[in-house]
C-alpha cells in the first residue's frame, strides 16, 4: 500500500485509468499515446503547457454577441433575467472548456469547486462567478507550473477565496461587519474549505476547531464587500493574482466596518492571536489579518490531511481506512507541507504510485472501476471517447450543444454550479454513501437514456455518434477479423472477439484480469446479434459500406445493440 513509484511504461490499462481519473475522459488515440510513456512523462503532459480557454462571449438574448462585448470589463449592471441568460452561457462555456481540454486543468478546477462550493443564484451573478472560475484556474496553473510565487500555494489560494467577490455574496461575508459579526463564512471556512471537523469534544467544539474559534475568525473577516461593478475601484486588480477581487468597506467610506481588535483563538491553535497591523484599519492591514488567520490554520497538520483526504476521495476511492490514513494520507500530507503547500508534488506522488493503479486497500471493489462516474464524467467521457464533434468555444453551436448537456446532467443529479447545499455535491463528501449518491431509480434511467439517445442522430442535441462511421474508423480498433471470427457457445455462434474488444475498451474491469466472466461476454454477444444468425451478421458486416441501405441499416442496428448493451451495463457506470 505505501506510495511506491511506478516503473517502466504505463501500458494501455494504466494509461486508460490515469486519463479517466485525471481528465474528463480520453479517446483511444490519447490512451495509445500515453501507453508508451513513463508515469513521469505522462504527468508532465497533463500538468505542463496548460492553456486557458478564451474568455466567454455572452449572448444577446439567445445568440452569442461579438467580442469584446462581454461583462468582464463592462461597468453596466447585469441583473434579473438578463443575468440568468448570461449565467447559462457562462456554464455552457465552462463545459466547452472541459470538453476541449486534454490536460488535467479543467478536471482540477472542478475538483476545487467540489470543496469550495458556489451556487449560481447566490454567488453574486455571472460576472463574479466567472472571475471565481478564473481564480481557480489561475491558481492551479501557477501551482502546477511553479510560477508566480505570490500565488502558487494552497494557503495563498484560500486567502484569495476569502476576499473573492462571489464567495462574499454566497456565504454572507458582505454583511459581516463590526458589531454584527456573521459567522456563516467563518464556519464554512473551517468545516469545508480548510481543516474539517475532527472528533467532537462538546457542543460545537471539535479537535480541529471550536465555536469560539469561529467567533474569533468571524471578527477577523469583518469589513469586506463584494465588488460593485459600477464603481471604478472594481477594476483595480489584486496585486498577487491580477484578478478582480472583493474590497474592504473602507473604500465605501465605512472605516468602522472591520473589527480591529486582537482576536484570540483556542488551545487547538495554541492560543494564537491575530493582531491588527494598523489602527485605524487599512486594506493592507485587513489582508494581513486574513493572512495570519490562514497561516494559523495551515500550521495544523489536520489542514494538510483534510486536503489530501479530499484528493483521495475524488480521484481514488471514498473509503479511507486506518491503513490508508497511515500509509497514504499521512505521506501525502507530509509531501504537501514539505513542498510549501503546493498541490503538484502531492498529485505526482499519488498518480505516480503503484497504489493508485492497484489501490490494494483490502476492499473488494477498491481497484480501477471502484468509483461511480458523476454525470459530468459520464457525459463528457463518453462523448470524448467517441470523438463527438463539439463546436469551438464562443460559438452559437457550442452554446446549444452544452446547454443540452447541462440539462442532461441536471436530470442525472448534477446541476452545474447549483449543488443542494453549501457543502457541495453529496457524492464528494456525504458519508456513508459518497459516490453512491449519484444513483437513484430515476437518475440511473436517465443515464441509460443518454447512452441510447447518443446513438440517435435525431436526438435534437446537436451532436450524436454514427456507430457505423465509428466502426470504420481506426479509433474503434474494429477490424474484419474481429467482427467475423466465429466462436461457438453452446448451439450458437457469435463474433465473440468483437464483443471482448468492445468490452475491454469500454469497461473498467475487463483489461485487469478475469473480472469479466465468459458468461458476461456471452450475454453481450447475445444482445449484439439479437436473434440474427451469425452468417447473416458476417454478410451484412462485410457489405456494410457497399451493400444496400437495408444491409447498412442492419449492420448499424447490430452495432447499436452491442454498444448499448455494454454501455448500459452497471460496469460502464464505473471508472
Amino acid at each position: 500500500m505505501p506510495l511506491n513509484p511506478v516503473s517502466g511504461t504505463l501500458g494501455p490499462v494504466r494509461a486508460r485509468h490515469l486519463l479517466r481519473r485525471l481528465t474528463f475522459g480520453p479517446n483511444q488515440q490519447q490512451i495509445d499515446a500515453f501507453a508508451g510513456l513513463s508515469v513521469n512523462a505522462a504527468l508532465s503532459r497533463l500538468f505542463d503547457n496548460l492553456a486557458a480557454p478564451p474568455p466567454p462571449v455572452l449572448p444577446e438574448g439567445d445568440a452569442p454577441a461579438v467580442p469584446p462585448n462581454y461583462a468582464w470589463t463592462n461597468k453596466a449592471p447585469m441583473e434579473g433575467e438578463r443575468d440568468f441568460v448570461f449565467m447559462g452561457a457562462f456554464m455552457n462555456w465552462w463545459l466547452g472548456a472541459m470538453y476541449h481540454d486534454n490536460t488535467a486543468l479543467e478536471k482540477l478546477v472542478f475538483f476545487l469547486h467540489t470543496i469550495i462550493t458556489n451556487k449560481d443564484q447566490v454567488g453574486g451573478g455571472t460576472r463574479d462567478m466567472y472571475w471565481q472560475n478564473v481564480l481557480f484556474r489561475t491558481y492551479l496553473a501557477n501551482d502546477l507550473s511553479g510560477t508566480n510565487p505570490r500565488f502558487n500555494r494552497y494557503p495563498q489560494f484560500i486567502k484569495k477565496v476569502i476576499a473573492d467577490s462571489s464567495m462574499l455574496s454566497f456565504l454572507d461575508g458582505k454583511i459581516n461587519v463590526k458589531g454584527r459579526p456573521n459567522e456563516n463564512f467563518a464556519r464554512e471556512m473551517f468545516e469545508l474549505f480548510t481543516i474539517s471537523k475532527g472528533e467532537q469534544r462538546g457542543p460545537g467544539d471539535y479537535t480541529t476547531f471550536t465555536e469560539d474559534d469561529i467567533k474569533s475568525a468571524a471578527k477577523v473577516l469583518t469589513g469586506w464587500a463584494e465588488i460593485d461593478w459600477g464603481k471604478p475601484e472594481a477594476f483595480t486588480p489584486d496585486p498577487d493574482t491580477g484578478l478582480p477581487t472583493g474590497k474592504p468597506r473602507q473604500f465605501e467610506g465605512t472605516a468602522t466596518a472591520h473589527d480591529n481588535t486582537v482576536k484570540t483563538f483556542s488551545s487547538v491553535f495554541g492560543g494564537a492571536t491575530v493582531t491588527p497591523a494598523a489602527n485605524p484599519p487599512t486594506p493592507a492591514s485587513m489582508a494581513d489579518e486574513v493572512g495570519q488567520l490562514v497561516d494559523m490554520i495551515y500550521a495544523q497538520q489536520a489542514a494538510a490531511r483534510y486536503v489530501c483526504r479530499r484528493i483521495h476521495r475524488f480521484f481514488v476511492h471514498w473509503h479511507i481506512t486506518d491503513a490508508v490514513e497511515n500509509e497514504v494520507i499521512t505521506p501525502m500530507a507530509q509531501t504537501f507541507i514539505g513542498s510549501g503547500f503546493r498541490l503538484r508534488p502531492v498529485l505526482e506522488e499519488l498518480f505516480g504510485s503503484e497504489y493508485f493503479y492497484e489501490a490494494a486497500t483490502g476492499i473488494n471493489d477498491d481497484k480501477p472501476g471502484c468509483i461511480i462516474k458523476s454525470p459530468l464524467e459520464l457525459t463528457m467521457g463518453t462523448m470524448r471517447y467517441f470523438n463527438v464533434a463539439v463546436a469551438p468555444v464562443n460559438t452559437q453551436e457550442l452554446h446549444n450543444q452544452m446547454g443540452n448537456i447541462r440539462g442532461i446532467m441536471t436530470e442525472m443529479g448534477l446541476p452545474l454550479l447549483d449543488p443542494y447545499d453549501v457543502a457541495g455535491y453529496e457524492a464528494y463528501h456525504q458519508a456513508p454513501g459518497y459516490n453512491r449518491n449519484w444513483i437513484t431509480t430515476n437518475t440511473l434511467a436517465k443515464r441509460y437514456e443518454f447512452i441510447n439517445k447518443l446513438f440517435n442522430e435525431m436526438n435534437g442535441w446537436g451532436f450524436s455518434v454514427d456507430l457505423l462511421a465509428w466502426a470504420n474508423s481506426p479509433q474503434s480498433g474494429i477490424t474484419n477479423a474481429l467482427a467475423t471470427a466465429p466462436v461457438t457457445v453452446g448451439s450458437k455462434t457469435y463474433a465473440l472477439d468483437l464483443i471482448k474488444h468492445v468490452a475491454d475498451r469500454m469497461l473498467p474491469y475487463s483489461s485487469l484480469g478475469n473480472e469479466i466472466t465468459q458468461e458476461r461476454y456471452n450475454y453481450f454477444a447475445e444482445y449484439h446479434l439479437g436473434g440474427l444468425e451469425f452468417a447473416n451478421w458476417v454478410f451484412n458486416w462485410n457489405n456494410r459500406n457497399g451493400g444496400s441501405m437495408d444491409i447498412k441499416a442492419d449492420a448499424t442496428a447490430r452495432l447499436k445493440n452491442l454498444y448499448n448493451t455494454v454501455m448500459q451495463s452497471p460496469e460502464y457506470q464505473l471508472f
